[in-house]
């Protein structure tokens, strides 16, 4: 599975990052890419239990933003949404600078019966997160009633009717119930504004999560951790939403309530013992999943048992659901992606049928000269990342969301681009160099449609800057291409 890539453009250049991958990154700096993994700590009876304060929450945010409009499953957006499991434990005070620093400004608190979730937003995209079961919080000390409430809402597992259609867990059913109607208003305020809804949660946040995501229509996706199962086989049949099962190794909340009569739903992601991520890990005994054929518990974690400052040891199967480390395991993978990948070609019958779509102009230029397959800009596709110019009065302009602006350089010569709300066609030319990671490159006369987008609008400018591209650098994962002038319109 390609993961992601990334490009970059030199003066007042386009940045594309492939497209045939999960994420592009944004807002690198010149040179190459400074991202580094975290350790994975020796989990203790002391850093067992949320919140985590000394944790850095949404590192590197700028390079990797969150891709609000994804309907596959991200890298990039399970990485968010996990450090937002891991923060929803964490107090008002704490929780709403690191949501500021992320760039969602509003978040709404709401804490009915032991039940707890936020609802984070800005003018796009809004992250719903439950908060899970804990023992203690070791700002507050040990909270008996916190802890029973969490108790109680686990064992009853008795199987109640669900209005959406099949049976779901009482416990999980009755402490979304306590919430519900308090965090509508909300709900409907970001309907309203056309805002796309993501919702998330760790533990007994994900069960929460997952009967929410099944209640609120049109969610964008949903992403659990560590998530016991929720319904019968009728619920699990029946459910609608994009969802995302993530698992760490031998997580044992994931193994209950017992799969008979209970079952999980969405799609099956699995985090093995050296870090490595699985969409269908090897199959051990037949799963109750409706989306693979394999046991959440293929394998674990490096080392079956981790010992605690107390000389006590914490199974395998206890320290793999510890929230933090989805976290930290998604993120090293996400900088493994960025800074160990490889450009994949498309296969020359793939270049060789690529036509444009239906609303895409032909262009009024005559075919390119046909692009040699072993170029390596031929037959690939990229996503826009950002723009820099050298003059500072525009600096670097970055799209909302890159994942609306895609660049394919067809192996026989025409480019097709999807931009914000239009899409253009017509031709391109490369030669590369002696060293084959630069030379020559250059599009001739592209042709659009004219849509009017809603401001802020990148298309007019990309469409003016890609006539005075004239040569590229191909560095690892990064493209850089280079104008010939620097005649920038300021954006």
């Amino acid at each position: 599975m390609n993961l992601c890539f990334k490009i970059k453009l030199l003066s007042a250049a386009t940045l594309f990052a492939l497209a045939l991958t999960l994420f592009a990154p944004a807002g690198l700096g010149m040179g190459p890419i400074s991202l580094h993994k975290k350790s994975i700590p020796a989990i203790t009876y002391k850093n067992i239990s949320p919140p985590y304060k000394d944790y850095e929450y949404f590192q590197n945010r700028k390079i990797v933003p969150f891709e609000y409009r994804a309907s596959s499953f991200s890298l990039v957006n399970a990485w968010w949404l996990a450090e937002a499991s891991t923060l929803v434990y964490a107090d008002e005070a704490y929780v709403r600078p690191r949501f500021r620093e992320a760039g969602l400004n509003r978040v709404v608190f709401f804490n009915r019966s032991g039940t707890q979730c936020f609802i984070a937003s800005n003018s796009r995209f809004a992250i719903v997160a439950f908060r899970g079961s804990e023992i203690w919080n070791k700002d507050e000390g040990f909270d008996l009633g916190q802890m029973i409430a969490d108790f109680m809402t686990d064992i009853d597992i008795r199987l109640s009717d669900w209005v959406q259609g099949g049976k779901v867990h009482m416990g999980f059913k009755v402490a979304l119930d306590s919430v519900w109607d308090d965090m509508l208003p909300e709900i409907k305020r970001l309907r309203d504004q056309d805002v796309l809804i993501w919702v998330t949660g760790h533990s007994l946040g994900a069960a929460l999560a997952t009967l929410a995501a099944d209640r609120l229509p049109n969610v964008q996706g949903l992403y659990t951790f560590g998530s016991p199962r929720v319904g019968d086989e009728e619920y699990q049949k029946r459910f609608e939403p994009k969802a995302f099962r993530v698992v760490n190794g031998k997580d044992i909340v994931t193994d209950v309530p017992s799969k008979d009569p209970y079952r999980h739903v969405g799609e099956y992601i699995f985090i093995d013992q050296k870090g490595r991520i699985h969409t269908r890990p090897p199959v051990t005994e037949k799963s109750d999943d409706a989306s693979c054929d394999t046991n959440s518990n293929a394998s674990g974690n490096a080392g079956e048992v981790q010992k605690s400052d107390s000389a006590l040891y914490i199974p395998d199967w206890i320290r793999d659901h510890v929230p933090v480390l989805y976290s930290i395991y998604l993120w090293n993978k996400v900088v493994e992606s960025l800074t160990g990948c490889e450009i994949p070609k498309m296969t020359q019958t793939a270049a060789a049928t690529t036509e444009p779509a239906a609303s895409e102009p032909e262009a009024n230029a005559s075919p390119g000269t046909p692009v040699d397959l072993d170029n390596p800009l031929s037959g690939t596709e990229w996503r826009l990342v950002e723009f820099q110019s050298m003059n500072d009065t525009i600096g670097t302009v970055k799209p909302e969301d890159p994942s609306l602006f895609t660049m394919r350089l067809n192996s026989d010569g025409p480019v097709n681009m999807r931009l914000d709300c239009n899409s253009a066609s017509g031709t391109w030319i490369s030669e590369p160099g002696d060293d084959g990671s630069s030379g020559r490159f250059e599009f001739g006369a592209l042709a659009a449609t004219r849509a009017m987008c809603p401001p802020p609008n990148l298309d007019e400018h990309i469409l003016t800057q890609a006539r005075y591209i004239r040569s590229y650098l191909l560095r690892g994962c990064l493209l850089y291409t280079s104008d010939a002038a620097d005649e920038v319109v300021p954006v």
